[in-house]
């Protein structure tokens, strides 16, 4: 095998990781953090993931929606 392969095969692999990481720290932190701190808020029974992860994104859309809007 040619060096530029191997060597090509090992970034493309590093680069995968931590795009794969840097996507779990977005979705777990930023989008089901949030829906997890607002479920928590608004309801005393525990939610399903599932449930936490959709109101955490349309909370991030509505937050971005309004900065938006605050800008222009």
């Amino acid at each position: 095998m040619p060096v530029e392969e191997i060597a090509g095969g090992l970034l493309s692999s590093i680069l995968r990781f931590f795009g794969w990481v840097f996507l779990e720290i977005i979705v777990e932190i930023l989008i089901r953090g949030l829906g997890s701190l607002l479920c928590k808020l608004f309801t005393k029974n525990e939610v399903d993931s599932s449930i936490e992860t959709v109101v955490g994104f349309l909370a991030w859309v509505l937050i971005i929606f309004v900065c938006f809007k605050l800008l222009v």
